[in-house]
């Protein structure tokens, strides 16, 4: 294995890695630090927790100390992401000893062109707000000599194609770029060939699979049992954990819930402001509180190692997600574990993530399927016509398209409005649920010819029939000792099996 001293790093770089303890690099590390020191373009996949932030900001503080008057860019997926990686910074070369610009959604904007106006060496931003920046003419990137994109396939996951297009127009010709991505779809071997020239290629471990220090057990459960097996393993693990739930106004229903059985909680997500999320998770890294609740928002970029535990309450409908959601434990070397409840609606969910992570191809439709089991199941739709939408309960029970917020939206100086769409992934993925099915059709197009009672009574009759249909052997309006025998046999005692897996 090599040593950091052979990778030519500069001196007070070598003196900061010994300072942290930080002796031997990782396989990452010594596969692309040298390359990069050279001047070569970097295409590398590694799972997560393996060291590559190191990887790539050791040769860029290699690369601008030798010429102060060098610029870097570093792009990256959200806001936290963005926070580590100037953390990581001050860490190599102590707070303040670098001109750094951190752009990023969230954040008052007059105080970031502030910032760009002492020309700083390094940015470090994500997409949205560099190119709000370069648009205002605030930013230009004529002189950047180092680009590096971080979590590519998150970036592309969010839909962030193309920035990252408008972002690469403003770079010269003669950058060297570093691209560093823990999984690899087609998409980014097509972003290879038109950003990176006659790159070094480093693939480390599996792309598809969490590092194998992380030991993942499924929960087989029904929704309504979730909690209950929720607090079990709760009080089997040690340590602090990260539960990972589909919408903002679950994390907050859970984390009271939580709360309430006396564990300290807290959650993260999109709505909440930047100074309160940077809080949270500086009060976790302390462990000042146990758990996060939190979206998808926080399956990357929170790098804490001492998490222990994870926790699937909601299978992620991607199954890249899946991998970096439990790449939050098992970090540095260290044992992790990762537990996911499955319900019946969520079968075949699973059974994409398991396709995923043995190298197999798997179905990108899934969304729609599972959304019709839920209807006809009946896993979490109540049959109360006092609650407002078409049946669905409160809390734990909504899908996620009913929770979209209007709180990732910030306004900048010119009066447009730009999305954070970094903010929060999993209300943004469910947008092709379509929203057309709850519009009442034109007069023209109306059936029954054309007449305004007719077709209202038709609906009703309609929507009674269907009413009957789906509550056809429930119980939620039933005394608990009058449940049907099919409810009773589907949610009978010892429905919950646990089944340890090593995918």
């Amino acid at each position: 294995m090599s040593q950091f001293s052979s990778f030519g790093l500069a001196p007070h770089l070598l003196a900061a890695l010994e300072r942290a303890s930080i002796v031997t690099p990782t396989q990452v590390q010594s596969e692309a630090i040298a390359p990069a020191c050279q001047g070569r373009d970097i295409l590398a996949t590694a799972q997560t927790g393996t060291g590559k932030t190191f990887a790539y900001l050791l040769p860029l503080l290699t690369h601008i100390h030798t010429d102060r008057s060098r610029m870097g860019l570093v792009l990256v997926p959200t806001r936290e992401l963005a926070i580590q990686v100037r953390s990581s910074i001050d860490q190599l070369c102590g707070r303040g000893s670098m001109r750094i610009g951190l752009l990023i959604g969230g954040e008052p904007i007059f105080k970031q062109i502030q910032s760009l106006k002492n020309k700083p060496q390094i940015i470090i931003g994500t997409p949205g707000r560099i190119l709000d920046h370069l648009d205002r003419g605030t930013l230009v990137l004529q002189h950047c000599s180092f680009f590096v994109l971080d979590e590519v396939d998150r970036m592309l996951d969010m839909g962030f194609s193309q920035q990252l297009s408008a972002v690469h127009q403003h770079l010269p010709e003669s950058v060297q770029t570093l691209m560093f991505s823990a999984t690899m779809p087609k998409i980014i071997a097509v972003l290879a060939e038109k950003y990176l020239k006659n790159p070094h290629r480093i693939t480390i471990g599996s792309v598809t699979q969490p590092v194998v220090n992380v030991k993942q057990d499924i929960v087989y459960t029904q929704e309504n049992e979730k909690f209950d097996c929720l607090v079990k393993e709760l009080e089997k693990y040690e340590g602090s954990v990260i539960i990972f739930r589909k919408t903002k106004r679950d994390t907050e229903y859970l984390a009271k819930k939580l709360k309430d059985k006396g564990h300290s909680a807290e959650v993260i997500h999109g709505d909440l402001r930047q100074h309160k999320r940077v809080l949270i998770v500086d009060q976790f890294r302390k462990e000042l509180f146990r758990i996060i609740v939190a979206t998808d928002i926080a399956s990357r970029g929170i790098d804490v190692s001492h998490v222990k535990l994870v926790i699937n309450y909601d299978l992620p409908l991607s199954p890249e997600d899946y991998v970096h959601r439990i790449g939050r434990t098992g970090r540095a070397g260290k044992e992790g574990f990762a537990v996911s409840f499955v319900v019946p609606s969520e079968n075949r969910i699973w059974d994409n993530i398991k396709r995923f992570m043995q190298g197999e191809s798997y179905s990108s439709h899934i969304r729609s399927d599972s959304y019709s089991k839920q209807r006809r199941d009946g896993d979490r739709f109540k049959n109360d016509r006092r609650r407002s939408g078409r049946g669905y309960g409160y809390g734990e029970g909504r899908p996620s398209h009913f929770n979209r917020s209007r709180g990732n939206e910030d306004q900048g100086f010119s009066g447009r409005r730009s999305f954070n769409r970094e903010d929060d992934v999993s209300g943004q993925r469910s947008s092709h649920f379509s929203n057309d099915r709850l519009e009442q059709p034109k007069r023209s197009e109306r059936p029954y010819g054309g007449r305004e009672s007719s077709f209202v009574d038709k609906q009703e009759d309609s929507r009674s029939s269907r009413s009957s249909h789906y509550n056809r052997g429930r119980s939620y309006d039933r005394p608990s000792g009058e449940r049907s025998s099919t409810f009773g046999r589907r949610r009978s005692n010892g429905s919950n099996h646990r089944i340890s897996t090593s995918i």
